[in-house]
């Protein structure tokens, strides 16, 4: 390979490599870096209460009069949220986790966005890797009221 080449091949993977969102470790933190930091603690704090299904403590990252928007059906406030998430842990398999692909955690003043993908993803038996059920590209919408970074607004759209 020539010098030329394979500086045209680091340049092309690095910038795949740039263009890839990061994983929830690595979430880039833009803005006001500390109010992005404590945006994407209240995201960690979600993952945990989810996979634990915690369901007070998974409802406490929307805010009272948020609304949900998922791509092909009605927008969604906090109660059917509730009870969605009321649905799912009575029934989900064990091993369901949801994994978000970070693209951009952004803070200034009382509002933030993070933007990701999100990967629900299932253990399977016998050591295999995780199925993924389902992926979804999203921008949530944060107010910092009452000291909590709280979801106003999320919008979402399957990836197919």
């Amino acid at each position: 390979m020539s010098p030329s080449t394979w500086t045209s091949f680091l340049l092309c993977f690095a910038s795949v490599v740039c263009l890839a969102p990061a994983s929830a470790a690595d979430a880039r933190l833009e803005g006001d870096v500390t109010a992005a930091g404590a945006v994407w603690s209240t995201f960690q704090r979600w993952l945990h209460a989810y996979d634990h299904a915690e369901l007070d403590q998974t409802m406490a990252i929307f805010d009272p009069g948020v609304v949900f928007v998922f791509q092909g059906g009605r927008d969604q406030s906090y109660a059917d949220l509730r009870k969605g998430y009321e649905q799912d842990f009575r029934s989900r398999k064990a091993g369901t986790t949801w994994v978000p692909l970070v693209d951009e955690v952004y803070a200034e003043g009382n509002l933030a966005f993070v933007r990701a993908t999100w990967e629900l993803r299932v253990t399977v038996a016998g050591g295999a890797p995780p199925q993924i059920k389902e992926r979804n590209r999203s921008l949530d919408i944060l107010r910092l009221s009452g000291g909590q970074w709280r979801i106003i607004r999320s919008f979402n759209f399957p990836e197919k």
